[in-house]
């Protein structure tokens, strides 16, 4: 019978000596974490997102009972200062929300929570700060009083008030749209211009963040902390456009189109198209030339990003 062939021992070793294990084969480390602590780093940032999230909840919660609270009142009743007091504190509340949870989508700005609810405060003031410009620097005289009467039709007529009456508009576009939809502002928050200015500066708020985002998206390397301080507290963003008038929704428009844009130009087509094509309908509803200006920017940078 043939013997059987065994393989040589390793060199080095004598014989019955343990054979080494190699590294990679060995037992993990305890709790399973990786050499260069990228487990635990991972683990700890999917925390911070858990815990983020639920802090959101709360205030995004009170903030749309004050939104419903002010809608029920601004259908039953007529009265400004509590209309006021209702948008201020929900565009507060709800920052401090949707401040929470962008925090847990970005656990990589870890300012951006606050800044939210910082640039909201401001924005509030500002928008007050700028009707006190209307009021005392321009007589109570300008498109924003124009627009408040339109809205004040528009939305008496909606809630059947005694005697109320609107002209009908050959179509909306430019000015025209920016008096009908100030009639929806009216109808939904209350008849009263100081009101108005507040959700339209609002508006123009969450374009400011839109830009942000744009910004962080299509360029990488931007100091994302010294942006975010420019688009919320640069004095001309935080101030001229907390008006009713077309600058806010501007504001709103083209940040829509810049993020859509930077999406583009990450490769994601559908989403990019989905987030520009509302921003864009607006633009070209109420501003048609800078439709034209912000595709032949975003046609630029797609060009030359290739």
């Amino acid at each position: 019978m043939q013997g059987v062939e065994y393989p040589p021992e390793p060199t080095g070793l004598g014989a019955g000596a343990p054979l080494a294990v190699p590294p990679e084969a060995g037992p993990p480390m305890s709790g399973g974490a990786e050499v260069d602590g990228s487990v635990e780093v991972a683990a700890a940032a999917a925390g911070f997102d858990a815990a983020e999230a639920d802090l959101a909840r709360t205030p995004l919660a009170f903030a749309g009972v004050l939104v419903a609270v002010t809608i029920v009142i601004a259908h039953f009743a007529d009265i400004p200062w509590l209309s006021r007091v209702l948008v201020g504190a929900a565009a507060i509340v709800g920052a401090i929300g949707f401040g929470h949870w962008l925090q847990a989508r970005h656990p990589d700005e870890p300012w951006l929570a606050r800044f939210l609810a910082l640039g909201a405060i401001v924005k509030v003031v500002a928008s007050v700060l700028r009707y006190r410009t209307l009021v005392n620097a321009y007589g109570a005289v300008g498109d924003a009083t124009i627009y408040d009467t339109w809205g004040r039709r528009f939305s008496g007529v909606w809630l059947g008030l005694p005697g109320a009456q609107v002209g009908v508009l050959p179509d909306l576009r430019k000015s025209n749209f920016v008096r009908w939809f100030t009639g929806v502002v009216y109808y939904l928050f209350g008849r009263d211009i100081i009101t108005g200015f507040l959700v339209f500066g609002l508006i123009a708020f969450v374009g400011s963040y839109l830009w942000y985002r744009a910004g962080c998206i299509a360029v990488p390397f931007l100091d994302r902390k010294l942006f975010l301080l420019l688009v919320f507290f640069a004095p001309s963003l935080a101030f001229w456009p907390s008006s009713v008038g077309k600058e806010a929704l501007m504001q709103f428009g083209l940040g829509a189109i810049a993020l859509g844009t930077a999406y583009v130009l990450r490769g994601r087509l559908a989403h990019g198209l989905l987030v520009a094509f509302p921003g864009a309908w607006l633009v070209w509803v109420v501003r048609a030339h800078l439709l034209g200006i912000a595709v032949m920017a975003a046609t630029l940078a797609y060009v030359v990003g290739r």
